[in-house]
């Protein structure tokens, strides 16, 4: 949000104090290219030679060698340039955004250079260019979490940031800044504008405290009082940033448009799954990737089930949830429980008041009795939840999204139940990649909503990949 809303300017020696971490970058991406190419080459080679009939390789390796190095050296200050114009060398951008980023600009790289290459009549290994290419990708993104991690043990990369600002927004924002280490900011002073708390001036702020950045973060009600901070810190050449009060936009899909002359930006913020080509894009993938994932895991599928029948009870549960729309479905899951469960928790709530608490607290137990062995092993490494699968296929579930409620929940997310209603409920979802079990409702709900105003097919790939790492860390889950 700071980083795609934020009006930043660098002086003279700000961007001296850059300049260093800026060729590192450089430097570093420019020789994770070559060694990707590197590596790439000798494996191809490698290959060639053990799958040749003479064992030998080609009598005109060096030319063909010299050529293609020739050839791959022209794209890459084409990857340096444009990750230049996506601000990769500055400050950066979060981490699933930068992967996403690389990603695209790899693929398209990619094609150009197998398209010169064709034109160009030279000898074409596709295996050659896709390796070379993968690599790079791979290469860069671990190599940049590398190197960013060792500039911050050397402390040269954190940014000393101070936040200005007041209620909620000023909240988010420093929540924000904290959430990404290796974006580098380091809130060294947060300025809380109560209703009599001054705002500081440009000069004091700048020369106390000594910040090389500084955020503005103010509600609504305070935002005149900052108009004259603001207009201070642009005239100075401070590097600052603006975070409006936005709750409940959608920030991520959000473009800004500025009127020449005119102090106004207009904010838009589309709602992306209202669109319907984005609904058949989500819709398709589920439909790919849930297929694929049943045949691949029909064999564990099998263990389960006859691990979970031993205490002759069914090896699938159903239980009816809220689906997109309202519409009750059968949402299917292993077994974790005793097949009484019903009449057991009700027998506990009734004589326990601190599990009658928990239970409307969460509608769940930490220490739940109900559960057997098995099911627990199940839940701590949510391979209860597989048989989902089956309702995604059916349509009536999706592989990420808001996690399936019961009716009784529907009245406690309140206004923002209509975000629920958008979509199909998901296997996983934000908030299980976010602290899951650990999270208060109110927390779940925001963020159940947060995913649907601000998705992209992207968020939902980035999800899936955080909820491998999230079930085999355990974290969150009982």
């Amino acid at each position: 949000m700071v980083s795609q809303l934020g009006i930043a300017t660098r002086s003279h020696a700000q961007r001296e104090r850059l300049a260093l971490p800026w060729f590192l970058f450089v430097t570093a991406d420019v020789l994770v290219a070559f060694l990707a190419f590197g590596i790439a080459t000798a494996l191809v080679f490698a290959a060639v030679a053990w799958t040749s009939e003479s064992g030998m390789l080609p009598q005109r390796i060096n030319i063909i060698l010299t050529e293609r190095l020739a050839h791959f050296s022209v794209f890459v200050p084409v990857l340096v340039f444009w990750f230049t114009q996506l601000g990769h060398y500055r400050r950066g951008v979060p981490f699933w955004t930068e992967v996403q980023q690389v990603c695209w600009v790899i693929v398209v790289v990619a094609l150009a250079d197998g398209f010169s290459q064709y034109v160009s009549h030279q000898l074409y290994s596709r295996s050659w260019l896709v390796l070379s290419w993968v690599l790079v990708a791979f290469l860069l993104v671990t190599g940049r979490r590398a190197l960013k991690s060792a500039l911050l043990r050397a402390g040269v990369w954190q940014l000393p940031t101070v936040v200005v600002g007041s209620g909620e927004t000023i909240d988010e924002a420093v929540a924000a800044l904290g959430s990404e280490r290796h974006l580098g900011y380091e809130v060294v002073a947060r300025i809380d504008l109560g209703a009599q708390t001054p705002v500081p001036a440009a000069a004091d702020l700048l020369s106390t405290r000594d910040p090389r950045f500084v955020v503005i973060a103010a509600e609504a009600t305070d935002v005149p009082r900052v108009q004259s901070l603001i207009a201070d810190l642009h005239r100075k050449g401070a590097a600052f940033a603006v975070v409006p009060p936005l709750s409940g936009m959608s920030v991520l899909n959000m473009s800004a448009q500025g009127f020449f002359s005119h102090d106004a930006v207009l904010l838009t913020a589309p709602n992306n799954l209202q669109r319907l080509h984005a609904r058949i894009l989500k819709r398709c993938f589920d439909l790919a990737v849930s297929a694929i994932l049943l045949v691949a895991l029909s064999p564990l599928f099998g263990v389960l089930a006859l691990m979970i029948r031993r205490d002759g009870g069914p090896a699938l549960f159903g239980q009816r949830r809220v689906g997109r729309g309202g519409r009750r479905i059968t949402c299917l899951k292993f077994r974790t429980m005793v097949a009484d469960a019903d009449r057991r928790l009700a027998d506990l709530l009734a004589r326990d008041p601190a599990a009658r608490e928990e239970w409307a607290r969460n509608q769940k137990l930490r220490n739940d009795p109900r559960v057997t062995p098995v099911g627990r092993f199940l839940r701590r490494t949510s391979l209860d939840e597989l048989p989902q699968l089956i309702n995604v296929l059916r349509g009536e579930m999706s592989l990420v999204g808001p996690r399936p409620i019961v009716p009784d929940e529907v009245p406690r997310f309140g206004e923002d139940i209509v975000y629920y209603y958008e979509v199909d409920p998901g296997i996983t979802g934000l908030w299980q990649v976010s602290g899951r079990n650990g999270l208060d409702y109110a927390r779940r709900v925001q963020l159940n909503s947060w995913y649907v105003r601000n998705w992209s097919l992207w968020h939902d790939v980035t999800i899936l990949f955080r909820t491998v790492r999230v079930v085999l860390e355990r974290d969150g889950a009982y």
